[in-house]
């Protein structure tokens, strides 16, 4: 009898996975946080650093960052393309403590898009130095390329469905590195999150596919691994880098073009101010739209990455084709 008791006791072991209560993972931003709360799914739940309000390209680190960093088992961000705050406070930290992204086995990197097809060469406001976007030797002297442009790489990975994928992956590699344990587990979660993932690409590329000649104008160039993932093709931006608003010539630029060609769309996002947009268009048959690409307005968890994606595919399919969804 007392076998038997040991055997079943042993089988539920193998069924079910340990519980990692100490296990602390961070997660820099909500996209990512999402993804790795569906690998732990069932063992651990991972903590976000930044609220999903805040955009990652301007944060400063407050000392309830700090402190969550130091305790981290392991920190999971993209790289210093998109958090430039985190670079330095993880030079504290081991590799093995510590994932970034932007460069993990099977993530497909596309460089900046340099051409902007609305009104690029008007633009000629110093903070935009467009001159040396357009000739790669000079970008090093360019203050905003060393900072945001590192190596030409464009850093907003997770907007690819394939590249989620690819993520999940990683995270689980890793987790099973610390929490040997679990690895089984890890594995098992990021193989069911992959497969609902790619049947949710499969559905919106079906869904965003009458789009695919649409043209609009998007408030920063964030987008292309959505477009790409999707057929979709911005015509424009309105500032080059969120960090600093568009000049005037820009605006008198895009504001002409909106006036003489058909562009069905302009998009702004949440933590933005939609004042700029709306004037954009005024007195344009133009319609504005909103892109949420970090998740401001849902709720962190595993759910959010799959919502992130369905809600840039709506807002999308809404504005450029007029209709309410």
């Amino acid at each position: 009898m007392r076998f038997f008791i040991a055997c079943l006791l042993l089988f539920a072991v193998l069924l079910n996975p340990a519980k990692a209560a100490e296990l602390k993972i961070v997660a820099s931003i909500a996209p990512l946080h999402s993804l790795a709360a569906s690998v732990m799914h069932g063992i651990a739940e991972p903590q976000l650093l930044l609220e999903a309000s805040l955009s990652p390209h301007s944060i400063s680190l407050q000392p309830s960052h700090a402190r969550m960093l130091a305790e981290a088992d392991l920190v999971i961000w993209v790289g210093e393309e998109l958090e430039p705050f985190l670079a330095r406070p993880l030079t504290q930290l081991s590799a093995r403590r510590q994932l970034a992204l932007m460069h993990a086995q099977g993530v497909q990197l596309y460089p900046w898009r340099e051409h902007r097809e609305v009104a690029t060469e008007q633009d000629q406001d110093h903070e935009e130095d467009d001159h040396s976007r357009e000739h790669d030797h000079d970008h090093e002297e360019d203050e905003h390329s060393h900072e945001h442009e590192h190596e030409n790489e464009d850093p907003h990975i997770w907007l690819s469905p394939t590249n989620a994928r690819a993520i999940l992956a990683a995270i689980a590699a890793r987790l099973s590195e610390i929490d040997p344990a679990n690895a089984a587990h890890y594995k098992s979660n990021a193989s069911a999150a992959s497969a609902v993932i790619q049947k949710k690409q499969d559905e919106i590329k079906f869904r965003l596919a009458p789009y695919a000649q649409a043209r609009f104008i998007v408030f920063h160039d964030g987008y292309q691994y959505f477009e790409r993932s999707f057929g979709l093709a911005t015509s424009g931006v309105i500032s080059l880098h969120p960090e600093s608003p568009p000049g005037a010539k820009r605006i008198a630029a895009i504001r002409s073009a909106l006036q003489h060609e058909e562009i069905a769309c302009v998009f702004s996002e949440p933590q933005f101010s939609q004042r700029l947009t709306s004037r954009l268009v005024q007195g344009t048959p133009t319609r504005v739209g909103l892109l949420d690409p970090i998740g401001a307005k849902l709720t962190p968890g595993r759910l959010l990455y799959l919502q992130l994606i369905d809600n840039l595919a709506a807002s999308f399919i809404s504005c450029l084709s007029g209709r309410e969804n």
